[in-house]
């Protein structure tokens, strides 16, 4: 005699490959909507590979994150993202990103100056580079009103000059 079987608890083979395949084209439609609309990037052309990453608002400022530079082989990526101008010095946050190269040997404070108002100023703070991954903040004395001003930094790879500006 054959005994019967409860079948209720059970999902098919043919069950579990159609939700596979659902979660599959789910995945493979949305994934470059998601992509798209997570940050714009483009290029300035000023002959360095400035990838420029609009912000709506950051604390402190409507200032936009700036990117130069790739991950790649041999090349630092380096943000910078102005602030806000407090008791006459602006403080820009910092983030250097590299798998290669080592931080440790570029000192900011030697390689790095604000242009503002026809006047070249060096930074009064950075944070010291190491290792491949390092964040901090930039801090530079600053007159006047903060509406127009570049910063630049020499001598990271691969850029031999990273030109960041605001309008």
């Amino acid at each position: 005699m054959r005994k019967s079987h409860d079948y209720t608890n059970e999902v098919s083979f043919d069950g579990k490959r159609k939700n596979i395949a659902i979660v599959g084209f789910i995945f493979a439609v949305g994934f470059p909507f998601l992509k798209s609309s997570s940050l714009s990037v483009g290029v300035q052309n000023n002959g360095v590979n400035n990838n420029v990453i609009p912000t709506s608002q950051n604390p402190g400022g409507a200032y936009r994150a700036v990117l130069t530079g790739t991950t790649e082989q041999g090349d630092v990526e380096i943000t910078l993202t102005p602030q806000k101008v407090t008791n006459g010095l602006l403080q820009v946050q910092i983030s250097a990103n590299t798998h290669t190269v080592d931080l440790s040997t570029f000192d900011l404070n030697k390689l790095t100056v604000l242009e503002h108002d026809g006047q070249k100023i060096p930074p009064k703070e950075s944070p010291t580079l190491s290792g491949h991954h390092v964040s901090g903040t930039l801090t530079f004395p600053f007159e006047g009103k903060a509406s127009s001003f570049k910063i630049t930094i020499k001598g990271i790879p691969q850029s031999q000059e990273r030109v960041f500006s605001w309008p």
